[in-house]
């Protein structure tokens, strides 16, 4: 890490100061508790001192005794030498750490990867995005008013790394007002954040901010280019005057900790360089992980294919029903809240019955109620009589519609001459339930 040095004087470490022989080059202070290796800094040089001892120059105590020592200017150096005798002021040094060189540290704690626009960034660039640690976005509209929450998100003011890494920012908290709206056409604004560092950029602050950029009013409105190393948040689009409130589509990039999991909107969002196999992305379109093999990105699995079925809706049945013959009869309904497009599994397990032996009887699973569409049908044989004979029926069903949906299991005698029931006790319950499957 680059490090400068400052003196610690001020804070009462100033060893003294010291006479410099010129014979010897040797600095003499009392009792100085300086060791070899130590860095100290110089300041108010005299005589032979001057010109040989830079004030604020870092250098290496040598050769050190109870009251003198040396000094290198570089760890492992020549010892100064000195043509005349002096004096100067000496005192302990500590590490003082340069942004930039912090910047470049702390890169190696992140997710190395081109940045958001695909420009490599150096060996210490790190992927700009924001970094997201709770479920609330981190920017939102009501009316004219942006409202922006404290978050840390990581920039990258210069393609080629020329501040050093990503710069990690805290945004604080602040709300911005959307500029009144154009009465002949609409128009796109955007959410951006930036960085000006005045060390860096002489741009004459040192901020991190959010802003908004105003686009022109047109028919079909084009939004304003994302200045080079600023971070995108989000579209704004405005209404023509009197059409509404505008509406705000929050898309940013995100970076993570190196070997986190990256979220990534869809596979055009996924790095297209990245700087280590195996690291992953949840990509959001197709709910899938994906692994950099060191070449590609890789689908590893669909969230989806690990959750677990859940029971969602069920109905049991603890009494015999009364008997029947070739009239279909009702014996359960289920009714589930579904989700349009979700697959579930509708599961029955019941028993039946015939005072004729060598009977058989259909088990079926309907929608809706004994006359609705037949989504799965089994067929019992009951050899022995008054005796029970299982029957499991289970059929998966995508939901077309979000809303309660009801399933019934029903009964009929297929053969024989007997009267047939469904038997049930409490000791012997029957059950018709629903499940969540996947989507």
């Amino acid at each position: 890490m680059t490090a400068l040095f400052a003196a610690t004087g001020a804070s009462g470490t100033s060893i003294g100061i010291a006479t410099v022989t010129a014979s010897t080059d040797v600095l003499t202070i009392t009792a100085h508790g300086l060791v070899n290796g130590q860095v100290v800094v110089t300041s108010g040089p005299t005589g032979g001192a001057i010109g040989v001892l830079v004030p604020d120059a870092p250098y290496y105590v040598a050769n050190a005794t109870a009251n003198t020592f040396q000094l290198r200017s570089s760890a492992g150096g020549a010892v100064m030498l000195f043509a005349t005798d002096g004096t100067v002021v000496v005192d302990v040094a500590e590490a003082v750490y340069s942004a930039r060189g912090l910047r470049q540290a702390l890169s190696g704690l992140l997710y190395k990867a081109r940045d958001s626009i695909g420009v490599d960034i150096g060996q210490f660039g790190v992927r700009a995005g924001v970094l997201q640690n709770g479920t609330l976005n981190e920017v939102t509209i009501s009316g004219f008013t942006v409202s922006v929450r404290d978050f840390n998100c990581v920039i990258n003011p210069t393609a080629a790394g020329t501040q050093g890494a990503g710069y990690v920012c805290a945004i604080p908290a602040k709300t911005l007002t959307v500029t009144a709206a154009d009465g002949s056409n609409p128009r796109k604004d955007l959410v951006l954040a930036r960085v000006r560092d005045d060390t860096e950029d002489s741009s004459g602050s040192i901020v991190d901010e959010v802003y908004l950029a105003t686009g022109t009013p047109a028919s079909i409105p084009v939004a304003p280019t994302v200045p080079a190393g600023e971070l995108y948040l989000g579209t704004i689009d405005v209404p023509v005057s009197g059409g509404g409130n505008p509406t705000l589509t929050y898309d940013p990039d995100f970076t993570v900790a190196i070997g986190g999991i990256l979220p990534v909107a869809d596979a055009a969002s996924l790095p297209t360089i990245v700087r280590r196999e195996g690291m992953y992305a949840d990509q959001a379109d197709t709910n899938t992980l994906v692994r950099w093999s060191g070449s590609a990105w890789e689908q590893i699995a669909s969230p989806v294919a690990f959750k677990s079925r859940r029971r969602i809706a069920t109905t049991t049945r603890t009494t015999t029903s009364s008997t029947f013959t070739t009239t279909e009869t009702s014996i359960n309904t289920v009714t589930a809240a579904l989700e349009n497009g979700k697959t579930y599994a509708v599961r029955w397990v019941t028993e039946g019955r015939s005072t004729v032996a060598a009977d058989t009887a259909k088990f079926r699973i309907r929608e809706d109620s004994v006359s609705g569409t037949i989504l799965q049908a089994v067929n019992t044989a009951m050899p022995v009589v008054s005796t029970d004979f299982q029957a499991v029926l289970e059929v998966e069903y995508t939901a077309v519609a979000t809303g309660n949906k009801t399933f019934a299991g029903t009964c009929v005698r297929n053969s024989g001459t007997g009267n047939v029931s469904v038997s049930a006790s409490a000791n012997e319950p029957h059950y018709l339930y629903v499940e969540y499957v996947s989507g």
